[in-house]
């Protein structure tokens, strides 16, 4: 292979990855992967990769039909063979789009006592529904997310209702940022910031936390220094009617985790 062989593993070292001379394969993905994969430039067809099972070619993993779990059995399980499932959403019963994001860590503000952790037993406990599923990018591609973000698992009818409120929010939030003919992803992109387009979703989930806590969970973990005052001051100011809402003054009396 013209490179020196690393003779206590017995593999090559050709500086971005490693090779293995006896399968003759790669022991990791190509670091070039992210550049094969193509951008959605309007709405529709954001929504459309968004649908797609288990990702589509989004989720670099589909990028080899033979492979289990996403490589990951520890995290996933297959029943049917047909697509991968995360063992905390199977093992959560009728919440079976909420997956075990506690162990991310808990986020303390101050101003509200809003967690993580209580965001996610807020989605247990109100969130009830039966598949099929789609998996949900909890950061949209076309704000800046990663491809090879986890993604969510949501009921296929709540999916396509999460899309379109986002894009109503996005509307009048800041209508330079929601995706349409002439404003694709590249485009939005170029106009705001990745810390602009995190405090949009981190806006939307706060205020549709009643709808969609446990994509809400997944962002936070994600992004837990968007769980700041000024993002859960603006949406207190603007979720009149939410129950999530209405709950967060139960827990202004809980003592600060340490």
């Amino acid at each position: 292979t013209g490179k020196e062989l690393d003779e206590d593993t017995n593999l090559y070292y050709y500086g971005s990855r490693y090779f293995n001379p006896k399968t003759a394969c790669w022991l990791s993905t190509d670091p070039a992967m992210e550049s094969y994969i193509p951008y959605a430039f309007t709405s529709e067809q954001a929504e459309r990769n968004d649908s797609l099972p288990n990702g589509g070619l989004y989720n670099f993993h589909n990028l080899s039909p033979y492979n289990f779990n996403n490589n990951n059995p520890i995290k996933y399980i297959d029943p049917d063979g047909r697509m991968p499932q995360a063992v905390a959403a199977v093992a959560g019963g009728g919440g079976a789009a909420i997956a075990a994001w506690v162990a991310a860590g808990v986020v303390f503000s101050i101003l509200t006592c809003i967690t993580v952790s209580k965001i996610v037993d807020y989605a247990k406990e109100n969130i009830r529904e039966n598949g099929p599923y789609e998996l949900h990018h909890a950061f949209p591609m076309f704000l800046g997310g990663e491809y090879k973000q986890d993604l969510v698992p949501i009921e296929k009818g709540r999916h396509k209702q999460l899309h379109r409120d986002l894009y109503v929010f996005l509307d009048k939030y800041n209508h330079g940022m929601k995706p349409g003919p002439g404003n694709s992803g590249r485009v939005i992109q170029s106009y705001f910031s990745l810390a602009e387009t995190k405090e949009a979703m981190a806006r939307f989930y706060l205020v549709n936390m009643d709808q969609y806590a446990d994509a809400a969970a997944r962002f936070f973990s994600d992004n837990p220094d968007q769980l700041s005052e000024e993002n859960i001051k603006w949406a207190k100011e603007h979720a009149f009617d939410s129950r999530f809402w209405q709950i967060v003054q139960s827990w202004l009396s809980e003592e600060t985790p340490e």
